[in-house]
């Protein structure tokens, strides 16, 4: 019987009916910002389903870059603009100025991952 999230997602991938539907909860640093204790009560009575670790997320301590206002520049040469703290940021600046400038590309030495779904789709397309 698969035990971890990892087990179940690759069960699910190939089709093997998991046990149970591997699944994440996302919530919006702005949440937290605007309900704070209010949206942890209504976590701790879901805790199984929406996951306990959001019980201790602080987001003065916990918040990502990408989700500060302002503008910063990530480990591959973008640049995520934000309006507003904790809302979700777009790229309005990218390292590649023309379609040659690719062959020059280089994974950044940092261990910062290449995001997956609209991270990705907005990473490659802004320019």
């Amino acid at each position: 019987m698969a035990n971890t999230y990892r087990e179940l997602l690759i069960k699910a991938i190939k089709y093997q009916y998991p046990e149970q539907i591997p699944a994440d909860v996302g919530i919006l640093p702005a949440a937290f910002i605007k309900y704070g204790d209010e949206l942890k009560k209504l976590i701790a009575k879901y805790e199984d389903l929406v996951g306990g670790w959001w019980l201790n997320y602080d987001p003065d301590r916990d918040m990502p870059a990408s989700y500060r206002k302002g503008q910063f520049t990530d480990a591959w040469g973008c640049v995520w603009s934000n309006a507003a703290d904790g809302f979700w940021s777009i790229v309005t600046g990218h390292p590649l100025k023309t379609r040659d400038d690719v062959r020059a590309m280089k994974t950044p030495e940092s261990d910062e991952r290449l995001l997956h779904g609209i991270d990705t789709l907005e990473r490659v397309c802004k320019g």
